[in-house]
């Protein structure tokens, strides 16, 4: 299997042609659409609630990480570094079931 990096663009027309293999009629419009209000949601809540999960895919939080001092790679000079918001994710059982098969 080729290695390569799925962008939004890939996954629709994935998802698509796998629904027109099982007769399912689909407008690619009105489904990018539905696509695109799902993934705002999804951060909205996440932005909102600070915890997102989806049932064997996996949960998503925001994690806080704390002002400290860091090195600029190029020069060594030491630079403050705000406290800032990330994004985490924890695979759920079926990912992780999923990446396991070679």
């Amino acid at each position: 299997m080729e290695v390569k990096l799925a962008t939004k663009k890939d996954i629709l027309e994935i998802v698509a042609r796998r629904m027109m293999q099982k007769g399912e009629r689909i407008d690619k419009n009105h489904f990018q659409g539905v696509i695109e209000r799902i993934l705002e949601t999804f951060m909205e809540l996440l932005a909102s609630d600070g915890r997102m999960e989806i049932r064997g895919l996996g949960t998503f939080r925001v994690k806080k990480t704390p002002a400290r001092m860091g090195r600029n790679p190029v020069t060594g000079e030491e630079a403050k570094v705000s406290a800032r918001n990330i994004a985490q994710f924890k695979a759920g059982k079926n990912m992780l079931d999923a990446v396991k098969r070679e």
